[in-house]
């Protein structure tokens, strides 16, 4: 367990957990990184909870190359210069109630990262909310992205079989949730399903569904500076989106 500690102004990371199991990070304040703050390889069953993670060089906390299974939850994580959370080549991680704000990049990005829970999350006011790229498999639900300098969610390169839904994405610079993965015939994954989700006030469209084979139902669009909902031919209607105010 490492607990309990001021970890500030490090050269290089502040915690690095490389084919390390079963140990806890809780309640730490870790600020001034010059690499990223927290770095997980090839680490697993780990729970990061609790922490103030800022004002690191890199990302905030990385888990990456099959660090899987790990939980990460009500850490407080702002002023980074890159992304917040980061998922890459890995699975099975739970993202729970975290503050990520002000960061560089995305608040969440998952790289090549398969069957994890991004739940709860306020996102606001970073560079991006949530971006996932060839990404499958994943529930991001009842997340806050909005405020963000670009996209509220974005789905992209392969990004497919994920299920998004009653997440917040308002007032955005650009649009609110945009999906540009292609169904290909020989896709191994359904298209992403988008539920119950609101896009308000976005410089954008609210939906941006580029690509067809994916879900929306139930969705909420207004006053969009594009249009409330965007879908290209072949996205399938689920039922009960309701789009209104946009331009």
């Amino acid at each position: 367990t490492i607990a309990q500690n001021a970890l500030t102004d490090n050269a290089n990371f502040a915690v690095s957990l490389l084919s390390s199991d079963h140990n806890t990070i809780e309640g730490n304040l870790i600020s001034g990184s010059s690499d990223t703050a927290v770095l997980f390889e090839t680490a697993s069953y780990n729970v990061v909870r609790g922490n103030n993670i800022s004002e690191s060089a890199d990302g905030a906390l990385t888990l990456q190359a099959d660090s899987n299974f790990n939980r990460v939850e009500n850490n407080n994580i702002s002023e980074g210069s890159d992304a917040g959370i980061t998922v890459a080549d890995s699975l099975g991680n739970e993202l729970l109630s975290n503050s990520v704000h002000n960061m560089g990049d995305a608040a969440i990005l998952l790289i090549n990262a398969h069957g994890n829970r991004v739940q709860g999350n306020d996102l606001r006011w970073n560079a991006t909310g949530i971006e996932l790229e060839g990404s499958t498999s994943n529930h991001l639900t009842a997340n806050n992205a909005s405020h963000s300098g670009g996209t509220g969610i974005a789905l992209e390169n392969n990004a497919l079989g994920n299920v998004i839904n009653l997440n917040a994405t308002n007032f955005n610079a650009a649009a609110g949730i945009t999906i540009s993965s292609e169904l290909q015939p020989d896709s191994l994954f359904p298209g992403n399903i988008v539920a119950y989700n609101t896009a308000t006030g976005n410089q954008d469209d609210g939906f941006a569904i580029n690509k067809a084979g994916h879900t929306l139902t139930g969705n909420t669009a207004k006053n969009n500076a594009g249009w409330g909902v965007y879908a290209e031919l072949g996205t399938i209607n689920g039922g009960n989106n309701v789009a209104s105010g946009n331009v």
